[in-house]
């Protein structure tokens, strides 16, 4: 290899690097570490009251359908599949390209050492050799057309999966969509649940001191013992402890549900909707029918198989014959038809032009195998979805019946749970229960508020999950899925919550 070669190898090496870059752990590492740490700036801005523009910090009154509606606004992974539609819109461009006509133009320029002769050896009065055909510096430039006719159907196929995509595209969006309005309404309704046992605990503790002040008045009066004393202030100290832990669970709700509304955890906001009991009958046959023609994830799988049968389409076509049409021209220095011309020729040619694939070492059919298999998991997974949604649709139906059951049982034992304990009260006054007694029936009452506010917190969740197993959830529309988008309402409206007595 001479000097020359090796210089111009190195000098392609060279540019080749700087062209790459020269990524390094350190480096990679070093923009991490301020990528987080801008992370902790915004995060910092919003603790002291200085969020970035468009971080949102909620305040006021907060209902359902507000809370969904920023959800679905906020939501990262909705925002992420919103680019399956321009994906499907790339993918009908692509495939409409293949019916289109194609042009490509090209350049060349070819240096060579020697020129070629002709020799005229032992002619009379010619010499031995005449330098007569081409240059050492050559030149040529074109254009190129080629028009497809035929394509063994690919291209149809190909435009017909790129539109079933795009209503893939769609049933994705709906489905995502619906995991996010389930998401931000069982937050909201935990929040709620957690709000109404701490006032239970809150009202259990007022109670109890309310008690212990009784205890001590009658202490001062000669009727009442130390021992009184002492076990109505351990009653006090446990709702106490009651009432903070219940404070801590419902600040934590409120976390979540503020990371699942997508908005900066110094919000602040007073939920408008209450935790109510509203009876909701369903018939079995009804959720099925529903859940078989409403569910997004089944249009989903019903999608898919059918772009698979397309995607066996394209594939077949390689067993089938092309026909394209095609135009070229070209300019030559030196002319490459007339040998005597050394400036610049030029010429073109057209025609029509058949591919009839006779042997392509089995690649067409090995891509045909990969996609009737593939078309198989795609039936199965059909299949499988209609299952999985005949057992959530049966599932959420039975929970529903039950929820209900269980809502009317915890009504009538918190009712007698009050009585219980307005008597046990009067019953003290008058000398005739004791205090153990009216501990018991406190502690009766604070545990049977607890489980009816549960009951009716299943019971909503219950009828979520209908929601959710039916489709009822998804937007009907997703042109555009923002905060300003149309879902489906809650059932819950501005409805009077039920404070504990």
């Amino acid at each position: 290899m001479n000097y020359r070669v090796r210089k111009v190898i190195l000098i392609l090496w060279w540019v080749a690097t700087v062209c790459t870059g020269c990524a390094t752990k350190e480096s990679i590492y070093r923009d991490i570490r301020e990528s987080r740490t801008a992370s902790f700036g915004r995060w910092k801005s919003a603790f002291e009251g200085k969020a970035d523009e468009g971080e949102d910090v909620l305040k006021g009154k907060l209902g359902v359908s507000e809370s969904i509606q920023i959800a679905l606004g906020n939501n990262k992974p909705l925002q992420g599949i919103l680019e399956e539609k321009a994906k499907a819109k790339g993918m009908i461009v692509e495939a409409m390209s293949y019916a289109m006509p194609t042009a490509t133009v090209e350049g060349t320029y070819r240096k060579t050492d020697k020129v070629p002769t002709i020799s005229f050896g032992g002619l009379p009065g010619m010499g031995a050799n005449v330098p007569a055909l081409g240059m050492k510096d050559n030149w040529s430039y074109g254009v190129s057309l080629k028009q497809p006719i035929y394509t063994g159907g690919a291209t149809t196929a190909a435009i017909r999966g790129a539109k079933i995509f795009q209503f893939l595209a769609d049933e994705r969006i709906r489905n995502v969509a619906q995991e996010v309005i389930f998401d931000s309404r069982k937050a909201y309704y935990d929040v709620l649940l957690q709000s109404v046992l701490m006032e239970v605990a809150e009202t259990s503790l007022r109670v109890a001191e309310e008690h212990l002040s009784e205890v001590q008045k009658r202490k001062r009066g000669g009727v009442a013992s130390d021992f009184d004393v002492l076990r109505a202030e351990v009653e006090v100290t446990n709702y106490r402890a009651l009432a903070i832990e219940s404070k801590n669970k419902e600040h934590l709700a409120r976390t979540s549900l503020f990371k699942v509304l997508g908005v900066s955890q110094e919000s602040n906001v007073e939920l408008v909707d209450a935790l109510a009991y509203k009876p909701a009958r369903a018939e079995l046959v009804e959720v099925v029918e529903k859940a078989l023609s409403e569910r997004p994830d089944l249009f989903q799988a019903e999608l898919e198989v059918r772009l698979q049968k397309e995607a066996i389409k394209v594939a077949k076509a390689g067993w089938l014959p092309k026909v394209f049409l095609f135009a070229d021209w070209e300019a030559t220095k030196p002319s490459q038809v007339n040998m005597g011309n050394l400036g610049w020729d030029e010429e073109w040619s057209g025609g029509v032009k058949t591919e009839i694939p006779i042997f392509d070492g089995l690649k067409t059919l090995g891509k045909v195998m990969q996609e009737k298999a593939t078309l198989r998991q795609k039936e199965i997974n059909l299949r499988d979805a209609e299952e999985r949604a005949l057992l959530e649709a049966r599932q959420a139906y039975l929970s529903l019946r039950d929820a209900e059951e269980f809502v009317e049982s915890q009504q009538a034992s918190l009712d007698r749970a009050k009585e219980g304990f307005r008597l046990a009260q009067v019953g003290y006054r008058n000398g005739i229960n004791t205090q153990v007694e009216v501990l018991d029936a406190q502690e009766a009452l604070t545990r049977a508020r607890g489980n009816y506010y549960k009951a009716v917190y299943d019971h909503m969740l219950a009828k979520l999950y209908l929601e959710r197993a039916t489709g009822a959830l998804a937007p009907k529309e997703v042109d555009v899925v923002t905060k300003n988008t149309t879902v489906p309402p809650a059932d819950e409206g501005r409805a009077k919550e039920q404070k504990p007595k």
